[in-house]
């Protein structure tokens, strides 16, 4: 039966590989349904087994989502994490839910999900949530690259949205989003070995994603581009974040092993897209997580490829 089945995949006639088992044809027909159904669930099967637990968790109140995600959501999740459920979690924001994909450790699928679901359930009860429901999780494969540049993007995407609550949770510091974000990037960029050139293209890549308010005037971007010239045209590979910034030193570290691992596959042909392409991905989930509207991102973006790549005088 596999063998005829295997036939009329392949292209034969239902009714030739049906004769050739002394078979009739509708059986070889009901075979072959079955044998397309299991190999669906199959592939179903295979996005689980990547391990991750994806759910939307829909806020009540949208304008106080942030806070309670920070004094609520967030330690529910590190909870999970401490208690070795879990390895890791991330978040991305698409109004009116937040995103939450979660990793159960290996073998504790059946324990992880449980308590999740326990935490979720509490935040709804206490009205922070107004509802919460699992979706399946489909990994942007084609934007990181592939399978390497995914995992690579899922392991730094943990460890950002950790450190971007950890960051909101501490009194106002010194050093606003904006300014986190070129850190947080430019390390990256730095770690991936692109030069001035190439990071003034992946600036205008994303500015190309975000459309621009009409009303912004062109000295903004000018009076910006100034200011944060002297941070995102260096070279931040090897340094460490100090001084205001000192408390980004460990969340730039993983900045700074993302960017090596991705060009270091890309340098290696183990990435489907281009460098440059994934890298702006993952600056704008790292957006994404931190709140930044996008006319926001709009005015930094071209202000960060107004710092790289200055616009000549004209003669």
């Amino acid at each position: 039966m596999a063998e005829a089945v295997q036939a009329v995949l392949a292209g034969t006639a239902v009714e030739v590989a049906a004769a050739a088992i002394s078979a009739r044809p509708e059986t070889i027909n009901d075979a072959v349904e079955t044998y397309k159904t299991a190999g669906y669930q199959a592939l179903e099967a295979g996005v689980a087994d990547q391990g991750w637990y994806s759910v939307r968790a829909e806020w009540s109140d949208w304008e106080s989502a942030e806070q309670a995600a920070v004094t609520e959501l967030g330690p529910r999740l590190d909870r999970l994490q401490d208690r070795e459920l879990i390895s890791g979690w991330w978040f991305i924001r698409k109004h009116p839910c937040w995103r939450i994909r979660l990793r159960p450790l290996d073998g504790l699928a059946d324990d992880a999900k449980p308590a999740i679901n326990t935490a979720l359930n509490e935040l709804t009860r206490s009205g922070v949530l107004s509802r919460w429901w699992p979706v399946v999780y489909e990994p942007e494969d084609a934007s990181f690259g592939g399978p390497v540049g995914t995992e690579i993007a899922h392991t730094l995407f943990c460890a950002d949205s950790s450190h971007t609550l950890a960051y909101l949770r501490q009194p106002p510091p010194g050093v606003g989003r904006k300014e986190v974000t070129l850190l947080l990037s430019t390390t990256l960029l730095s770690a991936a070995g692109l030069d001035q050139f190439e990071r003034g293209n992946l600036w205008n890549s994303v500015a190309e994603l975000r459309l621009l308010p009409t009303d912004t005037p062109p000295s903004r971007l000018e009076a910006l581009a100034e200011r944060i010239r002297p941070l995102i045209a260096s070279d931040t590979a090897s340094t460490t974040p100090a001084g205001a910034c000192a408390f980004a030193a460990p969340w730039a570290a993983f900045y700074r092993k993302a960017g090596k691992q991705l060009g270091e596959a890309a340098g290696a042909g183990h990435l489907d897209r281009g460098i440059r392409h994934v890298l702006t991905h993952v600056v704008i989930f790292n957006w994404n997580r931190l709140g930044l509207p996008a006319s926001t991102q709009a005015v930094l973006s071209r202000a960060a490829r107004e710092a790289v790549l200055p616009t000549p005088d004209p003669a």
